[in-house]
């Protein structure tokens, strides 16, 4: 019981995290492949596109190197470590890119002319809008963290008696 406990709760703080941070990176991400013109802008989406395409079992390693080299796979630093690899999801990035495009320029070159800057448009005003694509970012995130258990028992190398075990459902 005591086990079961332990676990849920760790499961529910690498949960969290994960889907605080996809939700705040992909957001930044979004709104970067959407709306400002930079070089190779197409061309570097279209590589986070492509990161969908391969499988899980195939990034294993180098996604168990980086945290490893970094040093973030001792004792409660694993939490940083799964973090890490999970922090951001090419298909929260899609989605919120996708909606993004939705919303009109008029609404940022109104803010632009009341004398907002870069941030203060992304916060005030593209952010609000698009809540309900965040509410259904947070839903698909905190749920599908929970599922990811190959990932978490390679970074946790082992399981529950080195930090966390991600529920099985």
């Amino acid at each position: 019981y005591l086990a079961f406990k332990v676990d849920a709760r760790s499961s529910a703080i690498v949960a969290l995290a994960v889907t605080i941070s996809n939700v705040f990176l992909g957001a930044m991400a979004g709104y970067a492949f959407a709306r400002p013109r930079f070089p190779g802008r197409e061309i570097l989406f279209l590589l986070v596109l492509g990161t969908l395409m391969i499988p899980d079992q195939l990034r294993m390693v180098p996604v168990y190197q980086l945290p490893r080299e970094l040093g973030l796979l001792r004792g409660d630093l694993q939490y940083g470590g799964l973090w890490l690899v999970l922090a951001v999801n090419a298909a929260s990035i899609f989605r919120l890119r996708q909606f993004f495009l939705t919303i009109p320029l008029d609404l940022e070159e109104a803010a632009k002319l009341d004398g907002a800057g870069a941030w203060q448009t992304f916060r005030f005003i593209t952010w609000p809008a698009i809540s309900p694509t965040t509410f259904f970012i947070v839903v698909l995130q905190f749920i599908g963290s929970f599922q990811v258990f190959t990932q978490t028992y390679v970074m946790t190398q082992g399981g529950p008696n080195h930090a966390t075990e991600v529920l099985a459902s």
